[in-house]
């Protein structure tokens, strides 16, 4: 009884088995080397059926479908050979780092578009890592080595370190600032931080967020080809702010290309803008201010986010940018 037990709460070893007798690595290691050694070939997908779902779980669908999709539409180049089960892995462990709770595997796959016995065998090899963790109700929430890689990939980029300085004095304007990152059609945003909030509350704080929704986003979306967004958006029913499809959005992108920075209505409401810029060369990331900005500050706003942009990559600017008093700020860049 006690051995039925502990194989209900301690995850199974998956069918192959890394070397026990070689020395063991840490966690991020053990990934790596699972993720190179993974050359299973394509499993055939089961009929997708659709479900209802309650209110509260539209938000978690969404971004699992998005990252199981945008897993499929790859932006490589077509002759690339990606590896499929190393993408499913990718997707899987994405959406079970967005998923607010533990999920069960059966819940998982609905939400992916995969077979559950493929997502059963993934996140057991996952478990078996480190980088998932089973709870006693036989779910599946982030285990330790998943925060690991998070905090080593921060800690060797340098992003948040060198970021923090200028963000911060990007506050004095009295607006949200914000730095995020583009994950396909989503942006995942690093720094969110709303007037008034203080800065260890700004790290983390906002999971995935469309990313044509946001200014940050669509500086960034701006970034790509033509091609690539038209790939990316290729299985989307509805893109988000663009009901009548592809086309106003290429638009809307272009208009961001020869302006260098993109001004996006957030609330039409109460008049919220975010302007946004690329950082880096290529660019990695983008940062913007978010509320209610008169267009007139417009240029002074793009300065000094081209000001902050350079010293986060670490390009020295000598234009002295003047403080305009904005007044108000946005939620949601």
């Amino acid at each position: 009884m006690a051995r039925l037990d502990a194989d209900r709460v301690l995850p199974r070893p998956p069918r192959s088995q890394p070397n026990l007798n070689q020395p063991r690595c840490a966690p991020s290691c053990s990934l790596i080397s699972w993720l190179h050694s993974s050359e299973r070939g394509r499993e055939r997908r089961g009929n997708r059926k659709s479900h209802p779902l309650l209110a509260d779980q539209q938000l978690s669908l969404y971004r699992a479908r998005a990252l199981s999709r945008a897993a499929r539409a790859m932006l490589a180049k077509p002759n690339a050979q990606p590896n499929q089960s190393l993408i499913d892995g990718i997707a899987t462990l994405q959406a079970l780092a967005t998923s607010t709770e533990p999920v069960g595997t059966r819940e998982l796959a609905r939400r992916l578009g995969f077979e559950v016995t493929r997502v059963n065998r993934l996140l057991r090899t996952l478990a078996y890592l480190g980088i998932a963790r089973q709870t006693a109700d036989r779910k599946y929430t982030s285990g330790p080595g998943m925060h690991v890689l998070a905090a080593q990939s921060l800690f060797a980029s340098g992003l948040i370190r060198r970021a923090l300085p200028p963000l911060n004095q990007l506050r004095r304007f009295g607006l949200t600032v914000a730095l995020g990152v583009l994950w396909r059609d989503n942006v995942s945003y690093l720094f969110h931080a709303p007037q008034g909030t203080d800065v260890s509350e700004a790290l983390g704080r906002i999971g995935l967020y469309p990313a044509t929704r946001g200014g940050i986003g669509m500086a960034l979306l701006a970034l790509l080809p033509d091609e690539d967004v038209r790939r990316l958006y290729a299985d989307v029913t509805e893109i988000p702010r663009f009901p009548q499809g592809i086309q106003p959005l290429l638009m809307e992108l272009r208009e961001i290309r020869a302006k260098g920075y993109a001004r996006v209505l957030v609330d039409p409401q109460q008049n919220y803008h975010t302007i946004a810029v690329p950082v880096g060369d290529p660019a990695h990331s983008a940062i913007g201010v978010s509320g209610w900005i008169p267009k007139a500050n417009t240029k002074t706003i793009v300065g000094a986010l081209h000001a902050a942009a350079a010293q986060i990559d670490g390009v020295a600017l000598e234009d002295h940018v003047d403080q305009v008093p904005v007044p108000d700020q946005r939620e949601a860049i």
